[in-house]
């Protein structure tokens, strides 16, 4: 079963402000998070187009989770994005028409939630990566590095503390519910519909 829906403000017949945005496939009468797939964009809105906000995608037992601002064709496009994904891989840096350019990448320990690795790269067309320098070579060039790896360790405890997967299929599953419960089907519709037909043939 394929299902979309969008919560939150309208202006002018566009989605607009901030909202939820939601396309869901899943097995029918299915009330188990982990067998369904989800796309999911909440935040900001101007006349239908993402502006800046958190996008997450679950496909099977894989996703990733993107936060920063969207260019003009919906496309992840910020100098200073957070990516994070089901390989418990964090990477802080810039992307472009939805191509991370370069960055900070770095992976967990996701029995103990430690850094296991923290590096810079640049990434070439195909998302490989063709240059890479160490946490020493860093910390030569700028510095200390704490305050940006304590930024991305923060980041990814938040998202995992949160669990925003499962709290946005909840709440898809309420608003769901609460259409169903108004609304029990599209014959509410269909009826509607005959009665103004009839009506219509009547004036005729």
């Amino acid at each position: 079963i394929h299902e979309e829906l969008y919560y939150g403000y309208w202006k002018d017949n566009q989605k607009d402000n901030h909202g939820l945005y939601l396309w869901m496939d899943e097995p029918e009468n299915n009330y188990d998070f982990s067998n369904s797939n989800l796309d999911v964009y909440i935040g900001d809105l101007k006349e239908d187009r993402y502006t800046k906000g958190t996008y997450l995608t679950k496909k099977n037992d894989e996703y990733y989770l993107y936060y920063g601002l969207f260019d003009e064709d919906g496309r992840k496009t910020d100098k200073n994005a957070m990516f994070y994904s089901s390989s418990d891989r964090l990477i802080k840096g810039e992307i472009v028409s939805d191509n991370f350019i370069e960055g900070y990448v770095a992976f967990f320990n996701s029995e103990t939630g430690n850094l296991s690795s923290f590096n810079y790269c640049k990434f070439g067309s195909d998302g490989t990566v063709i240059n890479l320098k160490q946490e020493k070579d860093l910390v030569e060039e700028i510095g200390n590095v704490d305050k940006i790896k304590n930024e991305m360790i923060l980041f990814r405890n938040v998202i995992l503390e949160e669990d925003y997967f499962t709290d946005i299929y909840e709440r898809y599953k309420q608003i769901r519910g609460f259409i169903k419960e108004h609304m029990n089907s599209i014959d509410v519709l269909d009826d509607s519909l005959k009665k103004i037909r009839s009506v219509e043939s009547r004036a005729i």
